[in-house]
């Protein structure tokens, strides 16, 4: 019988973008011996709600959706946003995520705004329309359930960015399936 293998919150947060959310998803770190390099200093994974086609009015768009069982699908174009976008730059924007463990969100939200340069980096990545947020994956579920807590970086200046709670988010039970390699 072999051991079942730990899933690092990296890899969980991947398989959940691309599972959970329908986006195109990847590894934004890498790693060189013992060392890991955070692309800009402090994304891990990065994705997007690819749009595959708009309607000639630009105000409906066709977001890939490999699992059509989630709740909150547009109802519009069956995209999975809970409001439907009418602004193209809504849909495309890039999900930048330094995910962790619960007990290391704290250390990681503090370093993005206690370094100079990672906070420009931020600011100028939020500025240009795309998100910021910090998961932490939360250990210790019931029945082997996964939980997350988001918290999303705002701010109208480098100055002014802010951590912001997004609350916790449930993975859902298919989910958790791809997660484990269970099903």
């Amino acid at each position: 019988m072999s051991a079942v293998r730990k899933l690092t919150p990296e890899t969980k947060t991947l398989r959940y973008m691309i599972n959970g959310m329908g986006m195109v998803a990847g590894r934004a770190s890498t790693r060189i011996g013992k060392r890991s390099f955070d692309l800009f200093g402090f994304v891990d994974v990065v994705g997007f709600a690819p749009i595959l086609e708009l309607e000639p009015a630009g105000d409906a768009c066709r977001n890939f959706t490999p699992m059509e069982a989630l709740p909150h699908i547009c109802q519009i174009c069956r995209c999975r946003q809970v409001e439907h976008p009418t602004d193209r730059r809504e849909v495309a924007s890039w999900l930048c995520v330094q995910t962790t463990s619960s007990s290391n969100q704290a250390a990681r939200k503090k370093k993005i705004l206690e370094s100079p340069t990672l906070r420009a980096r931020a600011w100028a990545l939020i500025n240009s329309g795309h998100r910021v947020e910090v998961w932490g994956w939360i250990s210790g579920r019931h029945a082997g359930a996964q939980a997350f807590r988001i918290f999303e970086l705002r701010g109208s200046s480098p100055a002014g960015l802010v951590w912001h709670d997004k609350g916790v988010t449930e993975v859902e039970h298919e989910i958790i399936g791809q997660l484990t390699g269970q099903h």
